[in-house]
């Protein structure tokens, strides 16, 4: 994706992949849920930075409050949007870039393995 930068002319934009995925359904093996391809990055992190301040709130409520289930769930839920976020953006990132590594994601940890196949790995994000 090309944009124009304040030079006036078209700069390279790093995107999101579109293959981060969320809320896991426990009666299929699908997710629900999808980042969607082609999203500017600088967007896509603006996203997961209004997520993260609503989680901080919701979590400050569910820690005062004498029941705290709907905020803390609610932050859960708003904690696995981010994640998919970031994981997409990195995503993009690296093969944006050429890059002939892949990245793996597990336990919420990204690895870098050189000499991969560019492409989506099998299992993909968490």
């Amino acid at each position: 994706m090309l944009v124009m930068n304040s030079r006036m002319n078209f700069s390279p934009v790093n995107t999101t992949a579109g293959i981060a995925t969320f809320s896991n359904c426990t009666a299929v093996s699908e997710p629900l849920f999808r980042v969607n391809p082609g999203v500017p990055s600088t967007e896509a992190l603006a996203q997961a930075s209004v997520l993260m301040d609503c989680i901080n709130r919701l979590t400050l409520i569910g820690g005062v409050d004498d029941e705290g289930g709907a905020p803390v769930w609610a932050a859960h839920y708003l904690g696995e949007q981010v994640k998919a976020l970031i994981d997409d953006v990195a995503w993009g990132f690296a093969t944006g870039e050429g890059k002939r590594d892949r990245l793996i994601f597990c336990s919420g940890r990204m690895k870098q393995v050189p000499n991969a196949k560019k492409g989506p790995h099998p299992s993909g994000p968490s």
